[in-house]
Parts: structure tokens; sequence; C-alpha cells
């Protein structure tokens, strides 16, 4: 039995005239963290040459050597789930009005 061996799969965009796939023809380096794209489409009746942008966003797995320079702003943002709710049955603060039982 053969295995087949696939090359890996290259992210791809679809051009936005025709709508036929396009690839990287070049790129050049922006910043540390993005790359600005020259696109050109697949379609030879189209032939659409495009620039684009790939930025990357946020950490998904923290890198075993960081760069303390490299801080995404997504990463800066605080989870949906570090607010604790205040209770339903919470009076809120005392005042000392509320403290005073001297009568």
């Amino acid at each position: 039995m053969k295995t087949r061996i696939s090359k890996p799969r290259q992210p791809a965009i679809d051009c936005p005239h025709c709508g036929h796939r396009m690839i990287v023809r070049n790129s050049e380096v922006q910043t540390a963290t993005s790359r600005e794209l020259r696109l050109a489409c697949t379609n030879d009746d189209c032939r659409a040459v495009l620039n684009g942008q790939l930025v990357l966003i946020s950490t998904r797995v923290p890198s075993a050597c960081p760069n303390p320079a490299i801080v995404f702003a997504a990463d800066r943002r605080k989870a949906a789930n570090d607010d604790t709710p205040t209770p339903a049955n919470d009076p809120g603060p005392l005042t000392p009005a509320a403290t005073d039982m001297s009568g």
C-alpha cells in the first residue's frame, strides 16, 4: 500500500472581483508582527493584483522564549469572565450610620 504525502495547506483568499483563488507573489516585512502581501488572482481572465496584509493579533499558546517587546493588544484585554458579579443579596458597603448601634 502506497502512503500518500500531501503538501502543507497554504492559507488562501479569494479574489474579491471574480472569486478565484489568489496567491501570494511576494511580501515585505512591515513590523515584527505584520507583513504586506502582493496577491495575484489565478484567473487568467481577471488578472487582478492586490495588496494585502498579514497581521499577528494574539497569542494562542505562549512562547517558551517570549520576546518582552511583543505584546498583542488582544492579550492585554481582560478575559470576559474576570469580573466577579456582586451577589444579588449583598447589601453593598456599610455606611457609618448603618453600623452605629448606639441608638
